[in-house]
């Protein structure tokens, strides 16, 4: 609690619990917190705030160490062991029943609210010289301080590592893909189509079928294909006919 650290519960009441503490020196302590019903009215907030800053409704008031009176969560005063502990800044919170005969007794509301409120967060008061000897007050305060520094780094690698992949990816897709260039690059470039074998438009004569045959498979009347190339001829003299029988000019002779 604040610059303290509980050891044990001393006392429990319905204004609140006592507690044996020590400080950062290892002094011993005497702790005094509102309970959680108690620190829930504002009436008995006041009235403890007033017994701790000012002694009222206290008899012989211990000195006071360090307190936190004004957190909204808890309220709590310390003072040195060895005297009047910290239990006599609770008594003013509980109001006495009036004395009387056959009255009826009054007993606050939070009566039975004995758990003490959190004071986790709650900051130390007094004077500069009680506090020296507490110990450092600003402790939580520290850790607070350590764990926002904490936060905001792990932010800032986070918005660091956002910014990297984004730019990354922006560049991938603005990068066009390089295309091949140079002579044969294109495969098709300067290659004139074969002709296909089936027939179609485009003015190709039929194959010739072989042997002088047509498609039908019977063989062509004009026989065998010419060749292309033309036949030489040769002239003969009578003479180079020898005994060669000539060839007559009128067949009618032969008979």
């Amino acid at each position: 609690m604040g610059a303290f650290r509980l050891e044990w519960r001393v006392a429990v009441r319905p204004e609140g619990v006592v507690y044996a503490a020590r400080d950062a020196s290892g002094r011993a302590v005497s702790v005094a917190m509102l309970s959680s019903g108690a620190a829930g009215d504002a009436a008995a907030r006041d009235r403890f705030s007033a017994a701790v800053l000012e002694g009222a409704g206290v008899s012989r008031a211990p000195q006071v160490l360090a307190s936190g009176v004004s957190a909204s969560s808890a309220a709590w005063v310390a003072v040195a062991s060895g005297g009047r502990g910290a239990e006599v800044f609770l008594e003013p919170v509980a109001v006495a029943s009036r004395p009387g005969a056959g009255g009826p007794g009054y007993v606050p509301y939070w009566a039975s609210s004995t758990s003490t409120g959190t004071s986790r967060w709650s900051w130390p008061r007094g004077s500069g010289a009680a506090l020296a000897g507490a110990g450092s007050g600003g402790s939580n305060r520290g850790l607070v301080a350590g764990v926002v520094a904490l936060l905001a780094l792990v932010v800032a690698l986070l918005l660091v590592l956002y910014f990297f992949l984004s730019g990354l990816s922006r560049q991938a897709y603005s990068t066009p893909s390089e295309s091949p260039s140079g002579p044969g690059a294109s495969p098709s470039a300067g290659v004139s189509p074969s002709p296909s074998p089936s027939g179609g438009s485009g003015g190709s004569s039929p194959p010739a079928s072989p042997s002088g045959r047509d498609g039908s498979g019977e063989p062509s009347p004009e026989g065998s294909r010419s060749p292309s190339a033309p036949v030489p001829s040769v002239s003969l003299d009578e003479d180079d006919y020898g005994e060669f029988p000539v060839d007559p000019g009128n067949p009618e002779d032969l008979v």
